[in-house]
């Protein structure tokens, strides 16, 4: 049987700013790339005698999640951001299937919270392929 929905637990360790774990709004799409090798997906990639050619791309993996915010998680993203220039942190991340991702990264992009919804959505890239454990 395959178990969809969402992440129990997203959980980050830093040594300079620390650890903290993201609340995850119900409801909302997660999505998650775990990068690596891939085929480019162009309908031109062909020779003009019809051969087709492999362009491969090496994607870099990410999580992109919706989670609750206050100002305590906006400044530890913030902070984190200016650390991550020495040393980026460890990530967890738990899905409700039970399936257990770990990659090593940091809060890349925009940085908006919608203070009247009380959430943020933010992106995590991860400087080597996440690996489920």
């Amino acid at each position: 049987m395959k178990i969809a929905g969402l992440f129990t637990e997203v959980f980050c360790q830093h040594s300079i700013v620390g650890n903290q774990k993201f609340d995850l709004k119900s409801g909302e799409d997660s999505e998650v790339d775990r990068g690596g090798f891939r085929i480019t997906d162009d309908g031109n990639n062909r020779t003009a005698s019809g051969q087709m050619i492999l362009q491969y791309e090496n994607n870099m993996p990410y999580i992109q999640f919706t989670c609750a915010v206050d100002g305590d998680i906006e400044d530890y993203i913030q902070d984190l951001i200016k650390e991550s220039m020495t040393e980026l942190a460890n990530w967890t991340l738990t899905h409700i299937s039970g399936d257990v991702y770990v990659g090593v990264g940091t809060v890349v992009g925009d940085v908006k919270p919608n203070r009247n919804a009380g959430t943020l959505q933010i992106k995590v890239a991860f400087e080597k392929d996440l690996l489920k454990i």
